[in-house]
């Protein structure tokens, strides 16, 4: 005879009890017993607050940073973050640990994406990454923030404080001064920049439109007006270009037109004063041919 359904499930529900109290008698009171170092009872998961945490495999905090708020265009700066390892794992480079760029994640925006680690950081250890960040090539505010990655398998920890950096623009800027001792004079730069910067001479009109003279360089010594025009310290933005018998012939009377070449990929402008000087003009020497008058003959005889 078969039981009937009524009967299993009483069966069933007896043995459930029957293991509930079993749990209640071996288990339940063995946790309610255990009494913390302060004097507490036990919490979830019979756990006292003196019990060690297990830490993550990950976990990264920035302890401090060295950034220049204030940039130019396409220069280099020396920066520095400190990131410390809270976590359970040990950063090496074999485990594909790095500094990464991020806000957005990956970026290329100061010329790199990751900065290697200088050797294994262990837990509670800081490490700190030393690097040059060249600042882009367009004016405005760009975000420097970096974080911990683990390449291949997870971003982790704080990010860096986001850095607002201001990047400024450096653009052409000088003047033709005009013609002195045979030579074109003037001054050339770009702006904030304490380098000097190379010009172009052009005869007859600016680049596109004229004749390309030569590439010459605008480092000789130049004063403190100067370098207040440029915007910056330098001391050698001067240009002396000799005049050759070679632009004479080729070019003389021709209107004379010089760039300078930006540094930073920004327009290489032509400079104050170009077209307002000309080269000089080669003159033909004239020659007077004159005969000379014959001995006037005596009035004796032969």
């Amino acid at each position: 005879m078969k039981p009937s359904n009524s009967n299993v499930f009483s069966q069933a529900a007896r043995l459930a009890v029957g293991l509930c109290l079993m749990q209640a008698l071996l288990i339940c009171p063995a946790w309610a017993a255990r009494t913390c170092e302060d004097g507490t009872t036990a919490g979830p998961g019979n756990k006292c607050p003196e019990d060690p945490v297990e830490q993550p495999e990950h976990l990264a905090a920035m302890v401090s940073q060295s950034v220049p708020t204030t940039m130019v265009v396409g220069q280099s700066y020396n920066v520095s973050l400190t990131f410390k390892n809270n976590g359970s794992d040990t950063w090496t480079t074999a485990a594909s640990y790095a500094l990464g760029s991020t806000n957005p994640n990956d970026n290329t925006t100061w010329g790199r994406s990751r900065v290697p680690l200088s050797g294994s950081v262990a837990q509670d250890q800081s490490t700190t990454f030393n690097f040059t960040a060249i600042a882009p090539k367009t004016a405005g505010t760009h975000n420097f923030q970096w974080r911990m990655v683990q390449d291949g398998v997870t971003w982790f920890g704080s990010s860096s404080t986001n850095v607002a950096v201001q990047v400024q623009e450096s653009v052409i800027k000088g003047n033709i001064d005009g013609i002195s001792g045979n030579a074109i004079k003037g001054w050339a730069c770009s702006t904030r920049l304490n380098q000097s910067i190379t010009i172009h001479l052009y005869a007859g009109g600016s680049a596109g439109v004229g004749t390309a003279v030569g590439a010459f360089s605008a480092n000789l010594a130049s004063e403190a007006a100067v370098a207040t025009s440029c915007q910056a310290s330098g001391t050698a933005y001067r240009f002396s270009i000799p005049i050759t018998d070679a632009m004479v012939v080729q070019h003389g009377g021709k209107g004379i037109y010089i760039h300078g070449i930006s540094p930073v990929g920004a327009s290489n402008l032509t400079i104050s004063k170009s077209g307002t000087y000309t080269f000089p003009v080669n003159k033909v020497p004239t020659v007077s041919l004159t005969s000379r008058r014959p001995p006037a003959l005596s009035s004796g005889r032969l």
